[in-house]
């Protein structure tokens, strides 16, 4: 199986010098000559979680007897892979990136759990695409992406992928969160700072899935801090139609659409 996997184009393969028999000249190949090669880093980094799910994969066929195909062990690699490096870009850029920028709240209480969100929305698209990334008390992840039928306007959008989050939230039980987002005017128009007439129907449904928390705050950060939901539904607008994704992963499709916009 894993010489399956490793004939997958993407990857540096010669034949007699890898894959081959020599454990320490297979990694030597895949941690070195490789950046020599000019591959690309991206690829480069699915290389440790590509030899984890081999082993896990070697296991489960010893231990219990369940074979696991060459494709679903890449695909199960490359989805660890890029959820591990877009929590990392998070985490990093919120440490390199201490900006001083106004805050606005709708609750002065700030939960341990928060969830940050974003939408993306563009006239000459059918459907505008929203994502969501929630972090529990207990460090746990939970990503949303999704893609709906296109509405009038930007804030329109950011209102539909709060709203969402909101009610992903909810259907995981959890009802004290701190929401962000780096759309300004958005935390203005919840907080009744601002009046937009042709939003009134999203705002009472809003509001109704507001009361059901019992703690709650929606916060305004920069941009640069909301990097890896602003990913999420790149690649989910870029899909063209309408889906929701919820889990605990990213799946390789979806970081691979992401990627193409940039």
């Amino acid at each position: 199986m894993a010489r399956l996997v490793w004939s997958i184009p993407e990857f540096p393969t010669h034949p007699g010098i890898f894959p081959c028999d020599a454990l320490y000249k297979n990694v030597d190949h895949l941690f070195w000559r490789a950046k020599e090669e000019k591959v690309p880093e991206i690829t480069i980094a699915r290389f440790p979680w590509i030899l984890w799910y081999l082993w896990k994969a070697r296991n489960d066929k010893v231990f219990n007897n369940k074979d696991i195909s060459s494709l679903d062990t890449f695909q199960l690699a490359c989805a660890e892979s890029e959820t591990w490096s877009l929590a990392q870009l998070v985490d990093k850029t919120v440490s390199d990136n201490v900006i001083s920028s106004p805050v606005v709240q709708t609750d002065s209480i700030i939960t341990a759990s928060r969830c940050q969100t974003d939408a993306s929305w563009s006239r000459d698209c059918n459907v505008f695409g929203g994502g969501f990334v929630l972090e529990t008390a207990n460090d746990e992840r939970l990503f949303g992406a999704m893609a709906e039928y296109q509405v009038s306007t930007p804030l329109h959008a950011e209102l539909a992928a709060l709203v969402w989050a909101m009610t992903k939230a909810l259907e995981q039980g959890i009802t004290a969160l701190s929401f962000e987002t780096d759309c300004l005017q958005l935390v203005r128009i919840v907080d009744n700072e601002e009046d937009w007439p042709s939003m009134i129907s999203e705002l009472d449904e809003f509001h109704t899935l507001r009361s059901s928390f019992t703690l709650f705050s929606l916060s305004f950060i920069p941009r640069l801090l909301n990097v890896c939901a602003d990913r999420l539904l790149k690649g989910a607008r870029a899909q063209g139609f309408c889906f929701t994704h919820v889990d605990h992963t990213i799946p390789s499709w979806l970081v691979f659409e992401t990627n193409l916009l940039g």
